[in-house]
């Protein structure tokens, strides 16, 4: 199978068979990427003078299932160009940095981890994704994919998590963590485990005070100054690991 081309090179490509509309939306994401990370459908369809259906039909039309998906992949693309520019001679390039990130993402997931998360979501009432910060771009399209498997997903913050009161065995709780783990984090987490909820972490630095609130830990750690690219492989590895345990379900 041929390599999927980076996501600008992708538009720039397809710019000239669009559609006038489409390609409005196109040569505006190629032109300014960074402002599309801080913006919503509407106001990408107001800078591109098109219809919010329209800038729905261009990411999807290039391979995303939502904006967030879209913002993640152009997050990431723009922190290895960053990271180019700064590269100085030598044997290891950014390409390299970004492979072996994905070897140690692999290295670190637990197939048994992943396929006991995606058991118990396919039978929770309600699932939190909790992230903040760079994370929260991640919770919220970890959250999107899994309603689009009609499960009951919610993207929240952690610091402004509150719904304590409504866990109980049947809710899953996902927490995307920064690398600097706050105490008041892990005593919210503890208690929502004692609470009866299942709760399932993404660190990007392992410490024994996630393994203690944790009942799986799926570790994300990256010598990349951005997580999102692990972020994106943990994601398509549990939705795959979903598909395979919905399909068991249903036999």
């Amino acid at each position: 199978m041929a390599p999927k081309l980076a996501v600008l090179s992708r538009i720039k490509q397809q710019l000239p068979v669009f559609p006038p509309a489409l390609a409005k939306v196109g040569a505006y994401v190629a032109s300014c990427p960074d402002l599309v990370l801080s913006q919503s459908v509407r106001e990408i369809a107001q800078a591109c003078k098109v219809g919010s259906a329209t800038v729905i039909r261009f990411y999807r039309e290039i391979g995303f299932q939502s904006l967030l998906e879209l913002k993640i992949a152009l997050a990431s693309e723009l922190e290895a160009q960053s990271l180019l520019s700064q590269e100085k001679p030598g044997p290891v390039k950014v390409g390299d940095r970004f492979l072996r990130a994905l070897e140690e993402s692999r290295s670190y997931l637990r197939k048994e981890n992943i396929s006991t998360l995606a058991l118990g979501l396919l039978e929770a009432s309600r699932i939190y994704v909790l992230g903040d910060g760079p994370a929260q771009l991640s919770a919220q399209t970890l959250a999107a994919r899994l309603v689009e498997y009609d499960l009951p997903a919610f993207a929240v913050s952690t610091r402004g998590f509150e719904d304590a009161h409504h866990l109980g065995a049947s809710c899953v709780v996902i927490c995307y963590m920064e690398p600097e783990v706050g105490a008041d984090v892990l005593r919210r987490l503890r208690k929502m485990r004692r609470l009866g909820a299942f709760i399932a972490t993404i660190p990007s630095q392992m410490s024994a005070g996630i393994d203690k609130v944790s009942n799986v830990v799926l570790p994300a750690i990256t010598e990349l100054p951005n997580a999102a690219l692990t972020h994106q492989f943990i994601l398509e590895t549990l939705v795959a690991e979903l598909s395979t345990a919905r399909g068991m379900h249903s036999d």
